[in-house]
């Protein structure tokens, strides 16, 4: 199964990313319509969406925190994507995309019950730098997870 990635975003891909996330996460720990926008539409937004057959089916969202760290926003693969590799064909391209921006450090949140995603972290080297209570609106608790670039 062959998917392509662009870092290219269009407005008229609001909607499907918008449908991506509400199927990837729960309410209290989704990102609404408005701010998934404004962070696709952010000038130091990092934006990389995959496709299969012209279809969106996942997107990363980054930018960095300052001149050396990066932040990741939000890492979505529809179900019938998951476990074909573009969750970490995704992140390796923002990965990328960091290190030519001279970013030494990448760090993100994670539900803590969200076992799927930080075995995928993990394997790509991320560690557990912490934990933030009650972080989701859903008071679910986040660990904060770093990589060295």
């Amino acid at each position: 199964m062959t998917f392509t990635l662009r870092s290219t975003y269009s407005p008229q891909d609001l909607q499907v990313i918008v449908a991506i996330e509400n199927e990837c996460f729960s309410e209290g720990k989704r990102y609404s319509a408005e701010l998934l926008r404004y962070l696709l539409e952010s000038s130091d937004s990092i934006v990389f969406i995959a496709e299969y057959n012209a279809t969106i089916v996942g997107f990363i969202l980054a930018h960095m925190k300052n001149a050396t760290e990066g932040y990741i926003s939000t890492l979505d693969v529809t179900e019938s994507f998951r476990k074909k590799r573009v969750a970490s064909k995704l992140l390796s391209a923002v990965e990328s995309v960091l290190t030519e921006r001279h970013c030494k450090q990448i760090m993100l949140e994670v539900a803590v019950d969200n076992k799927a995603a930080i075995s995928l972290y993990e394997k790509a080297g991320y560690a557990k730098a912490g934990k933030k209570q009650k972080f989701y609106s859903d008071r679910t608790d986040a660990f904060v997870l770093e990589k060295s670039l």
